[in-house]
């Protein structure tokens, strides 16, 4: 009878080998599956909570003292989709940007504060000719590439 029993416990012991190994490799397939479904989920666009920029190329305008200054801004918009509706807008942009600047002075844009007024000014006359077009404003904040004050 010791012999029967031990031989039960040695079949016993084999099946909890069995059940344990098939159970690790099932934990490491589902973690294999898990790293590979997070690694295509990182991968795929998703929406960034930073800020959408639309590059405006380079703007020459011609100051109220007669001075020429060229311009190259980039507008910070509101929304993802903003560069989408906005680009067909681009000459109007651009002009909107010469506008601007036929009137200021060169002391107008010294300094820091002028250029931040220079910034706002922009940023008003985007959005209002957006407003005129029925569009909502989209414009957040204009960020200066390039600002030149030409002899």
């Amino acid at each position: 009878m010791s012999g029967s029993a031990s031989i039960r416990m040695t079949r016993k012991d084999k099946s909890s080998d069995w059940t344990l190994a098939i159970g690790i490799a099932l934990g490491a397939i589902l973690v294999a599956f898990a790293t590979w479904i997070y690694t295509q989920w990182s991968a795929m666009e998703k929406p960034r909570n930073g800020a959408v920029w639309l590059d405006v190329p380079e703007v020459q305008s011609q100051l109220a003292d007669g001075r020429m200054l060229s311009v190259k801004v980039n507008l910070q918009l509101r929304n993802r989709d903003d560069p989408n509706v906005l680009e067909g807008h681009e000459p109007a942009l651009k002009a909107m940007i010469e506008q601007v600047g036929t009137t200021m002075t060169r002391t107008d844009i010294k300094g820091r504060e002028g250029v931040q007024r220079y910034g706002q000014a922009i940023q008003q006359a985007i959005n209002g000719y957006l407003k005129d077009q029925h569009i909502d404003e989209r414009v957040k904040m204009v960020a200066f590439n390039e600002l030149v004050l030409l002899p």
